[in-house]
C-alpha cells in the first residue's frame, strides 16, 4: 500500500496505523506481517530465541529494541525479561554550562528518548529453560522508520566481518575510511546494502588503531619473519635503535635476480612524511 502523491513526489509505504489519544497526542502501531507478530502466551524457547523474535519483528516494524530491567531469583536465574523500544525512557535534558557548574556534560546522541512504552515482557516456564510472552505492547508514541531508511537503523549498522576486513585491507592500501565506504557501496550496489556508514567506518578503523597501538612495528616484523620462513628467496632484515623500529629492508627472489642482471637498486620512499618509519625495499 502507499500513500496517495502529487506531481514528482515519491510516494511513502505506509508502515503504521495512527492513533489519536483523548490528549491529542498519537499513538503510532507498526504494521507487521501476521507471521512475525508476537503472541502473547506462546513459549518462544530460551531467552536469546526470545529476543531474536522480538528482534525481528522491531526490525519489520521499523524500529530498535534494546534490554531492560530483568527480575531473577535468589539463584541468579532469569524470572522476568523486559524488551523496550529503544526511545524508552525519559527524555535528556539539554547539555549543561560546565564552567558554571560541576555536572557533567551529557554526551551528545542522534537517539531521542521520548518515553515510548512499547515493549515485550517474558516469564520463565518453572522446570524448563523456556520464556513465554506474558505482556506485549505494540503502540509507539512516536513515528517508525520508512523502509527506505531501515538501512540506518542500529541492527544493520552493525558491521559485519566482511566490512570490518574489507576497511582493513584499505587501510593497508593506504585507503582512508571514507573512500573505503564509496568503494565498498559500488561493489554492493548502493549504501543499502552495506552494513555500516561512513561514521561506522571511522569508527571501526579507529578501533582497530586503538587495538593494535604501539605493537604495530612488531606486528609488521612477525608478518615478516613468517613469509621470510615459507617464502624461498625471500630475504628480511631490520634494525632497533634505541629500543624502537629503525629501518626495514625486504627483497624477493625476483628481485635478487634483477640485481644480479643489472646490478641497480633502486629505493622509493612512498610513506614519505605519511610515516614514522623508513622502509628499504630492493626492487626491479
Amino acid at each position: 500500500m502507499f500513500t496517495g502523491f502529487i506531481g514528482n513526489v515519491t510516494p511513502t509505504a505506509i508502515i503504521t496505523k495512527k492513533n489519536e489519544t483523548p490528549g491529542g497526542s498519537w499513538l503510532y502501531v507498526p504494521i507487521v506481517e501476521k507471521r512475525f507478530l508476537p503472541i502473547i502466551g506462546k513459549v518462544y524457547g530460551t531467552l536469546q530465541q526470545c529476543e531474536e523474535m522480538y528482534a525481528t519483528y522491531a526490525q519489520k516494524g521499523g524500529f530498535d529494541i534494546r534490554k531492560s530491567n530483568q527480575k531473577s531469583t535468589t539463584t541468579g536465574l532469569v524470572k522476568k525479561k523486559w524488551f523496550v523500544c529503544n526511545r524508552a525512557g525519559i527524555p535528556r535534558k539539554k547539555n549543561v554550562d560546565t564552567l558554571e557548574g560541576n555536572e557533567k556534560p551529557l554526551r551528545k546522541s542522534t537517539l531521542e528518548c521520548t518515553g515510548c512504552r512499547a515493549k515485550a515482557r517474558f516469564d520463565a516456564i518453572d522446570g524448563t529453560i523456556n520464556f513465554k510472552l506474558a505482556d506485549f505492547e505494540q503502540q509507539h508514541n512516536h513515528d517508525v522508520l520508512q523502509p527506505q531508511y531501515m538501512h540506518l537503523s542500529k541492527k544493520e549498522r552493525q558491521m559485519k566481518y566482511a566490512e570490518q576486513l574489507f576497511v582493513y585491507n584499505a587501510c593497508v592500501a593506504n585507503i582512508g575510511p571514507t573512500k573505503a565506504h564509496q568503494l565498498y557501496s559500488n561493489m554492493k550496489g548502493c549504501d543499502e546494502n552495506v552494513n555500516g556508514t561512513i561514521e561506522d567506518f571511522r569508527n571501526w578503523k579507529r578501533d582497530l588503531n586503538v587495538y593494535i597501538g604501539d605493537s604495530d612495528s612488531q606486528m609488521l616484523v612477525n608478518k615478516m619473519e613468517e613469509r621470510k620462513k615459507y617464502i624461498p628467496g625471500f630475504s628480511f632484515e631490520y634494525r632497533v635503535e634505541d629500543s624502537e623500529l629503525h629501518s626495514l629492508f625486504w627483497a624477493d627472489e625476483v628481485a635478487k635476480c634483477n640485481y644480479n642482471e643489472f646490478n641497480d637498486i633502486m629505493s622509493f620512499d612512498a610513506t614519505y612524511r605519511t610515516n614514522r618509519y623508513v622502509f628499504y625495499k630492493m626492487i626491479n
